[in-house]
């Protein structure tokens, strides 16, 4: 084969990258209800069911600080309309989130007639 290099260096001495920069975790939602957090950047990306945002938060747990990535793809409700209608005004971060999150839980009716719970998920200032 030409153009393939192969590395000399045994498996047990290749350290993995995750190991020199700890990647920042995924902040779930139900953690953070009625948790102060601070959103330091928004982002909003293409995902399988349409677009969502990530927000990079940092917030108190156990007495000390954590750094988490919070994901929200609700369209027409809850963090993903909250914080577009936010930027699209002119909003700037980082923002302070006082009261955390606040948890909608209800059902959801669906095309075929059934019916599933379902939660919306809202920044709560």
């Amino acid at each position: 084969m030409t153009g393939v290099q192969t590395c000399a260096l045994p498996i047990s001495e290749i350290t993995a990258f995750s190991d020199l920069t700890p990647g920042i975790g995924v902040a779930l939602s139900e953690e953070l209800v009625g948790v102060p957090f601070v959103i330091l950047r928004a982002d909003e990306h293409m995902g399988d069911y349409g677009p969502f945002i990530s927000l990079s938060v940092i917030y108190e747990r156990d007495g000390s600080n954590h750094v988490g990535v919070l994901n929200n793809g609700s369209l027409s409700s809850g963090i993903y309309q909250q914080m577009n209608d936010y930027l699209s005004q002119g909003g700037t971060l980082p923002l302070s989130v006082k009261k955390g999150l606040r948890k909608s839980e209800y059902t959801k009716s669906l095309p075929n007639g059934s019916s599933i719970p379902a939660k919306t998920y809202y920044l709560a200032n």
